[in-house]
């Protein structure tokens, strides 16, 4: 009798642990699922676009008045009937998109810079957040980041920088861990192309001790995604800058 009940007991252990591992699986799974079935659009006009995760959050738009694009946000979910969503107009009337209610979007300004687009975005805890930005400046990519880590006062616990292509996109990847104020560490992948004069910067920054695989798979997918459109259509006034004047950049203000 005492072997029969040892060996029910065992079988029982076993059946519970099989059910629990099924479970853990299924979760996985349809996480993973979800995450690659379920993305947003942003376009900028007739220029370029990308595809974010839904977990992120848009948080800042920022057109240059030197350029007038229309901005749209669309998703690849049928749009359930108790989705609400809101219109967002330019503060200079230059553009506007409709964007789900619980999206936080505002607008920034940078006065006389060299930045035509800046669009900022976090997920819910604002741990993990990144940037895309596209440059009108007449350097090189290359001058630029360079003259970019040159000037910068960043204090960097590790940095690596390597040309990377990715599809039809030829240009750098930054991959570096920095120091804050509070001395604390902060990771950050960016990667940097050029096409026809313009530059684009897609970021994505976390604290090193919370960065996840899935930081890095939601910025590869973004990257991939990007896509810019011809523009040779589109007329556009470089703003002069002085060859011997320093890059700026700002890595840092969207870090701590």
């Amino acid at each position: 009798m005492i072997v029969v009940f040892y060996k029910d007991i065992r079988r029982k252990v076993i059946s519970s642990l099989f059910i629990v591992f099924l479970w853990a699986a299924i979760y996985f799974g349809v996480g993973v699922i979800f995450q690659n079935m379920f993305t947003f659009t942003l376009t900028i006009g007739n220029l370029f676009s990308f595809t974010c995760s839904p977990y992120l959050e848009i948080r800042n738009v920022f057109v240059n008045k030197q350029v007038d694009d229309a901005i749209a946000v669309s998703s690849n979910v049928a749009e359930p009937e108790s989705q609400k969503f809101s219109t967002y107009s330019s503060l200079t009337g230059k553009f506007s998109f409709k964007y789900p209610s619980a999206f936080t979007i505002n607008e920034n300004e940078f006065p006389g810079s060299e930045i035509l687009y800046h669009i900022d975005f976090s997920d819910a805890q604002n741990i993990t957040h990144g940037l895309v930005q596209v440059w009108e400046i007449p350097y090189s990519l290359s001058d630029f980041l360079s003259k970019s880590k040159e000037t910068s006062n960043l204090e960097f616990k590790n940095f690596k920088s390597i040309q990377a292509k990715v599809d039809d996109k030829d240009g750098y990847l930054w991959d570096y861990v920095i120091y804050s104020n509070d001395n604390k560490t902060h990771k950050a992948l960016e990667y940097f192309f050029e096409k026809e004069g313009r530059i684009y910067r897609i970021s994505i920054f976390a604290p090193e001790a919370q960065w996840s695989r899935t930081d890095e798979n939601t910025f590869w997918k973004m990257v991939k995604s990007f896509e810019v459109r011809d523009r040779k259509s589109t007329v556009s006034v470089p703003v002069p800058v002085p060859v011997s004047a320093s890059i700026p950049i700002s890595i840092s203000l969207f870090l701590i």
